[in-house]
């Protein structure tokens, strides 16, 4: 099997590594874009494990595109590699539901349960039902953002856990066929478990033409009843200077938000890092982060873990 290396997620979907084919977007071409991304966090009596799958397709006319981008990191044994990261050949054509490759078999839909399989890698991950919470919908596409129980075999291990699902599609736009600029500016976004076994999501990102398509500042929050958050105070509280490079990668959060009626604070860090690019003026990071929710009304606490992704 053809491997291809291995990109960010995030630079990939904007295009800020573009193909050598890739063409500049053209403002009247009919293309198509599908992305659903899979964020899991869950436990054993071993410890934790981390899993995520970005599964990213386009349309190009008659041509046909798809990759994969994956990480992993478990407890005891970190940064995991695992098989399947990069192109394949969408020979399905499938763009709205989410294609099968070699390394990656789909089965289901996000609405009534879905199940990743991946006999490779001697990975299983069932998802129940999710909702669409976050909705952004900005006239050319959506983008949205829900979480769900789920429990992930891997290895002979069985976790418990959650999963973030983010699905996104943009008409008349495709990064594996056109390149674009501004589309990924200072990205930090944060897909946290908590330990009463609810989610909370958010992004913070800086780029204007992406604000449009998927929000600023946007997050969700799934205890009590599941909905956005608001009235977002979003702080990078530390920051690491890379081994190369004139950046610093964000290391620590501190986030502020309103949901059910309270005000909350997120305080979190980053505990393992794999800085998988870096080009100098930013680079892309997966790390696992830490850290904890606390009521600012009432003494409710809630400790998190799950998944830090940082294009800056």
């Amino acid at each position: 099997m053809t491997q291809w290396p291995r990109l960010s997620r995030r630079a990939l979907i904007g295009g800020a590594c573009a193909l050598p084919f890739a063409r500049p977007a053209l403002a009247n071409s009919t293309l198509q874009y599908y992305s659903d991304y899979v964020s899991f966090v869950g436990h054993d009596d071993e410890g934790s494990v981390y899993f995520a799958l970005d599964t990213n397709r386009g349309r190009d006319g008659d041509e046909y595109q798809a990759d994969h981008f994956v990480a992993a990191y478990a407890d005891g044994e970190g940064f995991l590699e695992l098989h399947g990261h990069g192109r394949f050949e969408n020979r399905a054509r499938r763009l709205e539901e989410v294609p099968s490759s070699y390394y990656y078999r789909f089965d289901g839909s996000p609405g009534s349960g879905l199940t990743v399989t991946s006999p490779i890698n001697a990975i299983e991950v069932s998802i129940d039902p999710l909702e669409r919470t976050l909705l952004i919908e900005p006239g050319n596409g959506y983008f949205w953002v829900g979480g769900a129980a789920a429990r992930m075999m891997y290895g002979g291990r069985t976790l418990q856990g959650r999963v973030i699902y983010e699905a996104l599609f943009f008409d008349h736009w495709n990064r594996f066929a056109r390149s674009y600029d501004d589309m990924w500016k200072n990205f930090n976004g944060l897909y946290l478990r908590t330990d009463t076994d609810r989610d909370f999501y958010m992004h913070s990102q800086e780029s204007p033409s992406m604000s449009q398509r998927v929000g600023r500042l946007a997050g969700l929050a799934t205890w009590g009843t599941a909905a956005p958050v608001s009235s977002i105070d979003f702080q990078i509280s530390q920051t690491e200077k890379p081994a190369k490079g004139d950046f610093l990668w964000p290391v620590a959060w501190i986030v502020d938000f309103e949901h059910g009626g309270e005000r909350y604070r997120l305080n979190a860090s980053a505990v393992a890092k794999d800085p998988l690019w870096n080009w100098d003026t930013g680079g892309f990071m997966m790390a696992t982060v830490k850290g904890e929710i606390r009521s600012l009304d009432r003494n409710l606490r809630m400790s998190v873990n799950g998944w830090g992704e940082l294009l800056i």
